[in-house]
């Protein structure tokens, strides 16, 4: 008479990294890709793979980023060079005409008449 007779090892629970996790989650979220067959491609439990799935959601959900690095269009400006600079003070009617060029040296001159 043959018996199966079931062999119980050790339990011992196994541990995955966070990358490995995020790559998991990564490979069931491609199109066309089922759960099942990512879990059983690395040797894993459906179940486990779905609660990384719903875990990564609600971390998404929670925590929404925000990108390092947002590029924004900007239009090519030049001013002319002989441009000039309109400064008028409310200190008894004084309007100024600053050539650009020389626009550092105005700073100083500004700072002097706050004082």
């Amino acid at each position: 008479m043959n018996e199966i007779i079931s062999v119980k090892t050790p339990g011992r629970r196994r541990h995955y990294s966070a990358d490995f996790k995020a790559q998991i989650v990564a490979a069931c979220n491609q199109p066309d890709a089922s759960v099942a067959d990512v879990a059983q491609a690395n040797s894993l439990n459906v179940s486990m793979v779905h609660r990384w799935c719903q875990l990564a959601r609600d971390q998404a959900i929670a925590e929404p980023t925000v990108p390092d690095f947002m590029p924004v269009a900007l239009q090519e400006y030049s001013l002319p060079a002989t441009a000039d600079v309109l400064v008028a003070l409310e200190v008894g009617s004084i309007k100024v005409h600053w050539p650009l060029s020389h626009i550092d040296q105005s700073i100083a001159w500004l700072r002097q008449l706050q004082s």
